[in-house]
């Protein structure tokens, strides 16, 4: 049981980074067609025109809060 949690853990380190390069809103968008999410991305592309993606391990939220503030302090 231990050595499938490993496995799956490796598997999801190696398919996707911490956090993606920008990519469009199109790219998520696809994902969520024929979805009841499918009308929010009118008013997100009217805002935003790129994304990131983060690997969903159960601090997403956090490192998507400090990556979004050290960007801004970057950038500004």
């Amino acid at each position: 049981n231990q050595d499938y949690e490993n496995e799956l853990k490796k598997a999801i380190n190696e398919s996707m980074p911490f956090v993606s390069d920008l990519q469009p809103l199109a790219v998520i968008q696809s994902e969520y067609e024929n979805n009841k999410f499918e009308q929010c991305f009118t008013a997100l592309g009217a805002r935003y025109t790129q994304v990131r993606r983060l690997r969903r391990d159960g601090n997403c939220f956090y490192r998507a809060f400090l990556f979004q503030l050290f960007e801004h302090f970057i950038l500004t």
